[in-house]
């Protein structure tokens, strides 16, 4: 398992990487991943916008995209967090700033595994099963 963090934005922002990392690791076993090598990338929304145009034909910056580049068996995966979106969001709804980290890392990992959150039924399954997991890392 190996899992990287990197800040692509200029923007200053404190996080313990080795306590996100502990996070991410604690997720990965609570969902039986046996095998991934994960990228988490924090950009800005400049870039988010681009990904977004370019790859889901969505001309606005979100809060998270994850890419999925191997198979479920051995999980090769991308996360890329607007940091500008966070940072928004967690003041938005209350929330520290590693929590609001997190559930974006829960969502990707969970569009990962397959889960999905187009339909009204599919979106309340995945945050049920975020706010599970939330639960169990916090």
């Amino acid at each position: 398992m190996q899992i990287d963090i990197l800040n692509l934005t200029r923007e200053k922002f404190y996080i313990d990487k080795n306590k996100l990392q502990r996070h991410i690791y604690l997720i990965v076993k609570l969902l039986k991943i046996k095998s991934i090598k994960l990228n988490v990338y924090f950009i800005n929304e400049k870039m988010m916008r681009k990904l977004n145009k370019s790859f889901f034909k969505k001309n606005y910056s979100t809060d998270v995209l994850t890419f999925n580049l191997g198979d479920t068996k051995d999980i090769l995966a991308e996360l890329f967090i607007c940091l500008k979106v966070a940072k928004r969001n967690a003041v938005l709804y209350n929330n520290p700033f590693l929590k609001e980290i997190l559930l974006y890392i829960i969502h990707g990992i969970l569009h990962i595994l397959g889960f999905d959150d187009r339909t009204k039924k599919q979106k309340n399954l995945m945050e049920k099963k975020q706010e599970e997991i939330l639960k169990k890392i916090i």
